[in-house]
C-alpha cells in the first residue's frame, strides 16, 4: 500500500457522484446485482430478473484520460469534443501549465480537485524536451489514479484499487521488468507533481502494481461511433467478467460508462462483457486474452465453454472463403483466418481439411495488397488501393476469379470501413455509401444481435443515403439503427440525429413522391391534349 499525502489538498471540490447502482424499482431495494469471489476471482450476478436494455451500472472513472490524438479536441474533464461528432461545439478554454482544454470554467475546477494542479507541477520539472502529454495512456492513468489517491484519501486511507486483480506473482519475468521500468517513470512524475510536501511518495514498485492492475482491469472509452478516445479506470465494473456471449453491452456518456443488459437476464445469473472485438477469429481474440488477462474464454473450466457453438459460428463467418463451381460459389471445406498484426493464418476446417498451397498463394497476394493499402503515404492513394484490394478479394464474379472471400470474412470487414472513413474524408459520397452498404451487410454476419456497433454503421448509412436522395433507403437503414439501439436502451445524440434524418427523408420522399404523381398527371393531360387535337385518321389520308 502506498501511502500519500497532498502538500496542498483543494479547501473544497464539487459534490459528485462515486457510482450509481440501479436497483428495479418494483422489487427488492437489494440493486441490480451483487459481487461474488470465488477461486477464479470477482463476478457480478444479477440480483433481480433484468430485461434487456435494462441499465445494470452507471459509473464515473475513479481516474481516465484522453487519448493522445483527443488531446486539445476534447475537455479532458468531461470528454465533450471541441467539434461534436455530428456538429458544432463549443469552444475549449486552454490551461496555460499543462495545454489541457475544458470545456468550462467549471470543468477545469473539477479537474483541479483531483489532478490539475498535480499535473500542472509536474509539467513544470519535466526534464527538457519532454511532456506529461507524450507519456503512453497507462502511465498517464497510473498518475492521476495516484494524485487523486492523494487528495481522497490522505496518507492512512484506503488504496482504493488494492482489491483489483494484476497477476503480479503470475507475470513472467520480462514482463514484471516492463512493469518496474515503467513504474519507476511514473513515480518520478508523480513525486514532481506533489511536491516537496509529500510524506509518503509512491515507490517504484507500488507504481508498477498500479500500472499492472491498469492492464487487466482498465477498460477503453469509445465516442457514441464506438471509437476509441480515452483510458479509464472503474472500480465497480472491473468486476465484470469477459464472455464470447456477453449478456451486457456499455457505452459511454462523456467518460461515464453505462453498463445494459442486452438480452433477457434471470436471477442469479452471471453478468458479462466483452474485453475484446467480437468480429475478428476466435485464435487471435484468445491469444489476447491468454497474453493479456491470463485466461483462456474457451478453455475448459474458464466459464466460456457454453458459447463454443456460437464462437464456431462467428468463425465460420469470418473465415470463409469461397470457391467457384458451376452454378456459382460455394465455401471451401477450411477458411483463412485473418488479423492485421497476423496476416493470414489457415483455418481448421471440417475433418482434416486445410487450405490448398494455391488458396493460400491467392491470400499471400492479398496480404501484399494490404500492406500497399496501409502503407500508402496520402490518403488518396490509399483510397485507390483499397479499391484494388477489395475487387481482388470480393468481385470474383467480375475478375472471373477462382475464389472471394465471404461476406463475413474479417479482411473484407476491415477493407470495407477503410474505404467508408477514406471516402468520407475525400467527400466522395456516392462511394463512402456503396462502402457503407459493404460494412453493414459484413457485421450482420458476424456480431450478435442486438450489438451497438451494427447499429452505430447504420445510422452512419441512413446520412449517407438520405444526402445521395437515397430516401427510401435512408429511411431503411435509420429504421434499423433505431430498433437496435431501442433494443440495447440507447438513447443519445446520434438516435435524434437518426431521428431528425428519419424526418426529413420522409418528408423529402413523400414530396418527390407527389411531384412524380403531378408530373405523371401532367404527362397524361398532355399526350390527352395532343390526341384531341389530331384529324380523324380518314381525313389524315384525304
Amino acid at each position: 500500500q502506498v501511502g500519500l499525502q497532498s502538500p496542498s489538498p483543494p479547501a473544497s471540490r464539487p459534490p459528485r457522484a462515486r457510482h450509481t447502482m440501479i436497483p428495479r424499482a418494483a422489487k427488492s431495494g437489494d440493486g441490480w446485482g451483487k459481487q461474488q469471489r470465488t477461486s477464479a476471482g470477482r463476478r457480478i450476478v444479477a440480483d433481480l430478473g433484468l430485461k434487456g436494455s435494462e441499465v445494470t451500472l452507471r459509473e464515473e472513472p475513479w481516474a481516465a484520460v484522453l487519448a493522445a490524438g483527443e488531446l486539445g479536441q476534447r475537455c479532458d474533464w468531461s470528454f465533450a469534443a471541441a467539434t461534436a461528432d455530428g456538429g458544432g461545439g463549443a469552444e475549449l478554454l486552454r490551461c496555460p501549465a499543462t495545454g489541457l482544454r475544458f470545456a468550462s470554467t467549471k470543468d477545469r475546477q473539477r479537474a483541479k480537485a483531483e489532478y490539475l494542479a498535480f499535473e500542472a507541477r509536474a509539467c513544470e520539472a519535466m526534464p527538457s524536451g519532454r511532456r506529461f502529454s507524450d507519456l503512453p495512456a497507462s502511465l498517464r492513468l497510473a498518475a492521476r489514479a495516484l494524485w487523486r489517491g492523494a487528495c481522497d484519501q490522505g496518507i492512512d486511507g484506503p488504496i482504493p484499487w488494492l482489491g483489483l486483480e494484476d497477476h503480479w506473482h503470475s507475470l513472467s519475468e520480462s514482463r514484471r521488468g516492463e512493469f518496474m521500468g515503467m513504474g519507476e517513470l511514473c513515480a518520478g512524475v508523480v513525486r514532481r507533481g506533489l511536491g516537496e510536501g509529500a510524506l509518503h511518495p509512491p515507490d517504484a514498485l507500488g507504481a508498477a502494481r498500479l500500472l499492472a492492475v491498469i492492464a487487466v482491469n482498465a477498460i477503453c472509452i469509445t465516442n457514441e461511433e464506438f471509437r476509441e478516445i480515452g483510458l479509464g479506470l472503474y472500480l465497480h465494473a472491473s468486476a465484470f467478467n469477459h464472455s464470447e456471449e456477453p449478456n451486457c453491452s456499455q457505452s459511454f456518456d462523456g467518460r461515464d460508462l453505462v453498463v445494459r443488459a442486452r438480452t433477457a437476464v434471470k436471477k442469479g445469473e452471471e453478468l458479462t462483457i466483452t474485453y475484446a472485438e467480437l468480429a475478428e477469429s476466435s485464435r487471435f481474440r484468445r491469444a489476447q486474452l491468454r497474453t493479456q488477462y491470463l485466461f483462456d474464454p474457451l478453455e475448459p473450466g474458464a466459464g466460456g465453454t457454453p458459447a463454443a457453438g456460437a464462437v464456431a459460428w462467428r468463425d465460420g463467418r469470418l473465415e470463409e472463403v469461397l470457391g467457384r463451381v458451376t452454378q456459382g460459389w460455394e465455401p471451401l471445406a477450411s477458411g483463412l483466418a485473418w488479423s492485421p498484426e497476423a496476416g493470414f493464418v489457415p483455418a481448421q476446417g471440417s475433418g482434416s481439411a486445410v487450405a490448398s498451397d494455391a488458396v493460400v498463394s491467392w491470400a499471400t497476394e492479398l496480404y501484399v495488397l494490404w500492406q500497399e493499402a496501409s502503407d500508402s503515404g496520402d490518403d488518396g492513394r490509399k483510397l485507390q488501393a483499397a479499391r484494388k484490394l477489395w475487387e481482388a478479394a470480393c468481385l470474383g464474379d467480375a475478375r472471373g476469379a477462382k475464389w472471394q472471400l465471404g461476406v463475413g470474412h474479417a479482411l473484407r470487414l476491415h477493407v470495407a470501413r477503410a474505404g467508408m472513413d477514406l471516402a468520407i474524408e475525400a467527400q466522395s459520397w456516392a462511394e463512402a455509401a456503396a462502402w457503407a452498404r459493404a460494412v453493414c451487410k459484413s457485421e450482420a454476419e458476424v456480431y450478435p444481435n442486438p450489438w451497438p456497433v451494427p447499429a452505430c454503421s447504420l445510422a452512419r448509412l441512413a446520412k449517407l443515403e438520405v444526402y445521395l436522395g437515397n430516401f427510401e433507403a435512408a429511411c431503411a437503414a435509420g429504421t434499423r439503427a433505431l430498433q437496435t439501439f431501442g433494443a440495447l436502451g440507447i438513447d443519445g445524440s446520434m438516435c435524434q440525429e437518426v431521428r431528425q434524418m428519419l424526418a426529413q427523408a420522409g418528408a423529402e420522399g413523400h414530396g418527390r413522391t407527389q411531384a412524380m404523381a403531378e408530373q405523371r398527371r401532367q404527362n397524361k393531360a398532355a399526350a390527352a391534349a395532343e390526341l384531341a387535337d389530331r384529324p380523324p385518321k380518314g381525313r389524315q389520308e384525304a
